[in-house]
């Protein structure tokens, strides 16, 4: 479930700039290109149910990929890893364990952490292990971004944000169902 493409571009913008609507002005450490080779970069995305829609994977993917441009990077090789109506909940998964199986990339990828795992400390562990490996991981919906030194605090915020939310919904159902 991976996709490989290459992009190149003698364009290459050195300051964030919003694009699209998009706003990667929040990154405040830049992120580098590899002097003689293109950056490598892992987007993974998910869905967990039937219930979901399943263009959400290319819009995930599609929403990293504005990321990367509103950022002036162009000179990337963009590797595509996804789970397709898995939960998140799920440790193994086969698009996970293709992440977890090695350090191919310079930067992770994705809209937000909950994509990887809803599990913070199996989310966290992924996360320590590509930082200990040299691999930058950004979560953007989250403001996560492993070159900040308080990244596990803000995925931990991030982490109690969606559990909020979750407890809401569901009394909010529950309300609607009496």
């Amino acid at each position: 479930m991976a996709a490989k493409r290459r992009y190149n571009s003698h364009a290459r913008r050195t300051k964030p700039r919003t694009q699209g609507g998009m706003a990667a002005i929040w990154l405040r450490i830049p992120i580098e290109v590899p002097k003689g080779r293109p950056l490598r970069v892992l987007i993974y995305a998910r869905y967990s149910t039937d219930e979901q829609n399943p263009r959400s994977i290319d819009d995930q993917v599609d929403y990293c990929r504005r990321f990367l441009e509103a950022l002036g990077l162009h000179d990337v090789e963009i590797t595509v890893l996804y789970d397709k109506g898995m939960s998140g909940e799920l440790v193994s998964r086969p698009g996970i364990d293709e992440v977890l199986a090695g350090a191919r990339w310079d930067l992770i990828l994705c809209e937000d952490a909950s994509r990887l795992y809803r599990h913070e400390t199996a989310c966290g562990e992924l996360i320590e292990t590509a930082v200990d490996e040299g691999i930058r991981v950004i979560f953007i919906n989250d403001f996560v971004d492993t070159a900040e030194p308080d990244w596990d605090d803000r995925l931990h915020e991030a982490s109690r944000h969606r559990k909020r939310a979750a407890k809401r919904r569901t009394l909010a159902k529950s309300f609607m169902t009496r």
